[in-house]
């Protein structure tokens, strides 16, 4: 342990989530990952298939348009091959990591009277691969037959990966068999998981002045509250034990003396409630309390064998364990600054910085 005090104080497969009714975290956001195409290629990759109709290429799945067409004649939007399976595909640039697809379904202006959920995909798996030869499957469809106008098919995959292809491999269509474009998907997009919304920089304070632990965090933009929730294990599983906190501060005062406790803070957004925070833990320990109109002799031993002395009212050593103890714990700047007000000379002020990781150990001895 690096620290030694009198008054000790203590303070760290892929699967598939379903269509777009299926529940999941209401944070959970994504990006589309691939921007309007007008041709076969744009900026981040491009189109392919393995075989279009004449006025249906790749691309075409991927320009924006939920539809088959939009008006009389030939203003064709989507892709379409005279089989009834094939695939469709996109390379990016660049391997990514693609957390959702979306297939669309939507009208079609040439064909009004003509329904058109029989050449939508009925069977079909959604794969990855970066050489274009060995792909992984991402998620397998069967028997999906409810395409009506309009309807977007929403996949959410747990997956980690990135990849330089992707594509809907589909072995088989709703049962055209008489036209001449017989498989068709209106649009296509992959989507990029943002990441995770929640209250950052927690950090835990013992005060046994007060017998209570302080915690402090970054409040969150948006969020109406916070949820602060403890366990007595590293990991949890955690209680809540203060909810709708209005500030981004708490204090426990019902931690027991000589238990460690480890803490998270969830936030509440107008979406539903954030991730939790970064864990920390905190310790109130029986001892010596630093009074508070009392001062310390701070030693400072460093990793060089030089010993470092700063006479400290109590308020400012607690400042100092405070930011040592956040540091511990994954937080704050790497050094603190020491104003010192003796031997002043001809100087305005003189302040001393003490980096974290030059520091063994350190004693309080209170006077």
């Amino acid at each position: 342990m690096k620290k030694k005090l009198l008054s000790a104080i203590m303070f760290l497969s892929f699967l598939v989530v379903g269509w777009s009714h299926s529940t999941y975290a209401a944070t959970d956001t994504y990006t589309s990952l691939i921007p309007t195409m007008t041709t076969t290629t744009n900026s981040v990759g491009k189109a392919s298939a393995s075989s279009s109709y004449d006025g249906l290429p790749a691309w075409k799945a991927f320009d924006g348009k939920k539809s088959y067409s939009t008006k009389v004649p030939d203003a064709w939007t989507a892709w379409g091959t005279g089989s009834t399976t094939g695939w469709l595909a996109f390379e990016f640039n660049q391997a990514t990591i693609v957390s959702k697809y979306t297939i669309y379904y939507g009208p079609s202006a040439s064909n009004r009277n003509q329904p058109m959920d029989t050449s939508s995909p009925k069977n079909w798996t959604f794969e990855a691969s970066n050489d274009n030869k060995t792909w992984v499957v991402l998620d397998t469809q069967s028997n999906i037959s409810d395409w009506k106008d309009p309807t977007a098919k929403e996949v959410l995959l747990n997956n980690t990966l990135p990849y330089t292809f992707y594509r809907v491999n589909i072995t088989a269509n709703n049962g055209n068999t008489a036209d001449s474009v017989k498989l068709t998907i209106h649009e296509m997009q992959l989507f990029g998981k943002d990441a995770p919304v929640m209250p950052k920089n927690l950090v835990a304070t013992s005060d046994k002045a007060t017998s209570s632990i302080g915690l402090t965090w970054d409040a969150l933009q948006n969020a109406t509250a916070y949820n602060v929730k403890r366990a007595t294990t590293a990991g949890g599983p955690y209680e809540t034990i203060a909810a709708n906190v209005t500030e981004a501060t708490y204090k426990d005062t019902k931690a027991d003396k000589n238990q460690a406790y480890y803490y998270v803070v969830s936030a509440v957004l107008p979406t539903g409630e954030s991730y939790d925070s970064n864990e920390v833990n905190a310790e109130l320990t029986t001892g010596t309390t630093t009074p508070s109109g009392g001062r310390v002799l701070l030693v400072i031993t460093m990793v060089n064998g030089l010993e470092k002395e700063y006479d400290l009212s109590g308020s400012e050593y607690a400042q100092f364990v405070s930011w040592y103890d956040a540091k511990a714990n994954g937080t704050g700047p790497s050094r603190y600054t020491f104003n010192k007000t003796w031997n002043m000379g001809p100087f305005k002020a003189r302040t001393e910085n003490v980096v974290f990781d030059k520091i063994i150990t350190f004693d309080a001895n209170e006077y």
